[in-house]
């Protein structure tokens, strides 16, 4: 039975991206701040892990963030409960984490298509595809060492022009 990865980019919009081992997207969605909803996600998939970004008060957005209910916090604790109470592993991952993630990989797997027109949800599948780099290196490293041939790009640039 595959592993099921479930990514959470938490916030005021919350993006949701589950990702099948190794690199097989699933579904993928944006959800306002409602706690209720985002628990629901969780119970109608069952992931096996839950990966969430970390939330940090940086000095440099202190002022901004004056006066916040913090909503990012809100959505980590509503998921982090969950994950206790299901008993099902979870890890925070920094933002930066986003970064690391090749645009070609979210191309090959299907992930950039899936998340078209909702960047909350390509930043979690971002935090799912970096964390299945770390639990299956080889297999996400084979979908980005397949290349086309030259001739095939040439063909395939020659027909996107039609």
């Amino acid at each position: 039975m595959p592993v099921k990865l479930l990514a959470f980019d938490p916030g005021k919009t919350t993006g949701w991206f589950l990702l099948e081992e190794p690199h097989c997207p699933v579904a993928a969605g944006e959800l306002p701040l409602e706690l209720d909803r985002i628990v629901a996600v969780l119970d109608r998939y069952q992931p096996d892990e839950v990966v969430v970004e970390a939330f940090r008060l940086y000095p440099w957005r202190s002022k901004e963030q004056s006066w916040s209910d913090f909503p990012a916090v809100r959505v980590i604790g509503a998921v982090q409960l969950w994950c206790v109470q299901h008993r099902v592993f979870c890890l925070e991952q920094s933002a930066s984490c986003k970064r690391v993630v090749p645009v070609e990989l979210l191309r090959r797997t299907g992930a950039s298509r899936m998340t078209r027109g909702l960047p909350h949800a390509r930043d979690a599948a971002r935090h799912a595809l970096y964390r299945a780099t770390q639990r299956w290196p080889e297999a996400i490293w084979e979908v980005l060492e397949w290349r086309e041939s030259p001739a095939q790009k040439k063909l395939s640039r020659s027909a996107g022009a039609i």
